[in-house]
């Protein structure tokens, strides 16, 4: 009898039951000799000290998305993931699981790439799609500053993840002007910035003209580009 309630219990495990943000992970990130990476509250901290530096390397568990991928009737898990090796890059990557005889197996793997370079921004699963956001450099931009937000969709075919459907392109940040009432030469913008998203504020100067930015915290970063390619 105690053996066929653990037999119905262990039938029931789904991927819902796995906690992935205390989980370890294998990222190409670390490496070409792939590292396991045991993240605690879904963060992985390794400091190193070397000859007048310290190593450092932070992973983190940033999205987890379940739904059913290939059509079985059981659900799987896609987690994207961001890692910083010490320097100014942030690669994400993505990890799909499903269950095997009870446990998480690694099912396919999801590319992505540093911030605007094919960076992962977000994952879902609907209709037995994995429906994928990266974000995309412009012509001009670097890698610090997406200027545009790619959706892609994907089906999962035993271990591959096969594209599926038109792949769609808007900005990442749509221009917001800033006008001058008649007769000031003064305004205060203050703005609410999601964490991971871009604001693009746009504005005429006039030489002897300035302009004063403030944040109210040290994780966002303000950038100044000169469009009109005048000198300033």
């Amino acid at each position: 009898m105690i053996l066929s309630l653990l037999s119905i219990a262990f039938g029931q495990a789904n991927i819902r039951s796995i906690d992935f943000k205390n989980f370890t992970y294998r990222p190409y990130c670390s490496g070409e000799n792939t590292l396991s990476v045991r993240v605690k509250d879904g963060e992985y901290l390794q400091e190193t000290p070397q000859d007048g530096y310290i190593d450092r390397f932070y992973f983190r568990v940033m999205d987890i998305a379940f739904g059913d991928l290939d059509s079985d009737g059981k659900e799987e898990a896609a987690i994207i993931t961001v890692c910083n090796t010490g320097g100014t890059g942030r690669f994400t990557e993505g990890f799909i699981y499903r269950m095997n005889g009870g446990k998480p197996v690694l099912a396919a793997r999801l590319p992505g790439g540093d911030r605007a370079d094919g960076g992962l921004r977000s994952v879902k699963i609907e209709n037995s799609l994995l429906v994928v956001e990266q974000y995309e450099r412009g012509k001009t931009a670097g890698a610090c500053c997406p200027e545009f937000i790619v959706t892609q969709k994907f089906k999962l075919i035993g271990k591959r993840l096969i594209q599926v459907g038109k792949v769609v392109r808007r900005e990442a940040a749509p221009k917001q002007r800033v006008t001058f009432e008649r007769g000031s030469n003064a305004k205060t913008v203050r703005v609410r910035i999601p964490a991971g998203e871009i604001i693009r504020l746009v504005l005429r100067a006039s030489r002897g003209q300035s302009l004063s930015v403030t944040t109210d915290t040290d994780r966002a970063s303000v950038r100044i580009t000169n469009q009109a390619n005048v000198k300033i």
